[in-house]
């Protein structure tokens, strides 16, 4: 009985079938004459094998792969984003390849470098891949970039796995927005300040207070910083000279070094006021300083035109009129006060009736 195999050796195609054939060997010497009888005999001849009886099959690769583990679903990155740098640093502890032998008849002869590849970039794009063929021994460098156009923390995960792998590798990343921001705690820019009044006495004068706004006027400002009253018309001071070595005063006598001099110290203290500003932000901060408009009720500043000069531009000065500041970095601000004319700056709102 001999048992033909036709078709693909592979046992899952359906052209893979055994079909069984009576023979009479009596006569047959070999496996060929088994084959001969076989495909010549009268009644049920066997079909002819499409390939020799010495024919080896090719070989052929099989991996078994296993159904991986079902996972949790897991919500999709939305702050970071994979990169891959298109130019791949060097990886220190990658596998160095084999070193060719020498040619025989070549000793001494330096090898010819390479030339360039025409297709070598010359700038290092960043590419949004999330599939990489990495070689054994060697690494792949990728980059998070996290952007966000919403102030707040944030958390994400980036799963990473091999294919065909069973186990998953998750990366936690941490975010953080935010604005560039300085404080306006009052407690903080006024520090300085003893007695924070919550309403203006009407019996008498507050001389350098910050007034409380009354609680319920959230759309008002927290509240306003009283000068007090001061000399109009009263004159800046301009500040005493540096101090030069050899001066001498009015009687010929030499002038001793004064030392660290306050620069501020040529303000009356009823015309000076110093305020602390604090960056409570994330990030450095760069502040300009400058009179607000007239405020509506909803304190938006209203619009005016550009030949009209800001009410109390000439009173009021800042020292310096900009600083840059570090995370949680504080510097004083100057603020001096010298009234021109009869008004009141911002002025009193009319009661209402």
């Amino acid at each position: 009985t001999i048992l033909p195999l036709f078709g693909s050796s592979h046992a899952t195609y359906p052209d893979n079938c055994a079909l069984v054939f009576p023979v009479l060997t009596d006569e047959c010497d070999d496996s060929g004459a088994v084959v001969d009888v076989a495909t010549g005999a009268e009644e049920n001849p066997m079909p002819t094998p499409p390939k020799p009886l010495d024919y080896i099959p090719p070989e052929e690769v099989f991996q078994v792969i296993t159904r991986p583990a079902e996972r949790e679903a897991k919500a999709p990155a939305t702050k970071f984003v994979v990169l891959t740098p298109l130019i791949q640093p060097e990886y220190p502890h990658a596998k160095k390849p084999p070193t060719p032998e020498p040619i025989e008849g070549a000793e001494g002869a330096e090898p010819e470098p390479e030339p360039p590849a025409e297709d070598t970039p010359t700038e290092n794009e960043m590419q949004s891949l999330t599939r990489w063929d990495i070689p054994s021994g060697n690494a792949v460098q990728i980059i998070v970039r996290f952007e966000s156009t919403e102030v707040g923390d944030f958390t994400e995960h980036l799963a990473f796995e091999c294919v065909g792998g069973q186990k998953v590798e998750t990366l936690e990343c941490v975010g953080r927005c935010d604005f560039p921001a300085i404080s306006d705690d009052y407690r903080n820019v006024y520090a300085s300040k003893k007695t924070k009044a919550s309403q203006r006495p009407p019996d008498h004068l507050i001389s350098h207070q910050f007034i409380i706004a009354k609680p319920g006027s959230d759309k008002k400002p927290p509240g306003k910083f009283e000068f007090g009253p001061l000399l109009n018309e009263w004159p800046v001071p301009e500040p005493a000279p540096p101090w030069e070595e050899g001066a001498q005063d009015a009687k010929g006598d030499p002038i001793p070094d004064p030392g660290p001099v306050d620069p501020h110290a040529h303000h009356r203290r009823a015309n000076i006021e110093r305020l602390r500003i604090t960056n409570n932000g994330l990030h450095d901060v760069k502040v300009k300083f400058r009179l607000k408009r007239p405020v509506d009720d909803d304190g938006n500043e209203l619009e005016e035109p550009g030949d009209l000069p800001i009410p109390g531009l000439d009173i009021f000065k800042f020292e310096p009129e900009e600083m840059t500041l570090f995370a949680e970095e504080t510097r004083e601000l100057i603020v001096t006060a010298y009234p021109k004319g009869e008004h009141e700056w911002p002025p009193e709102p009319e009661p209402e009736p």
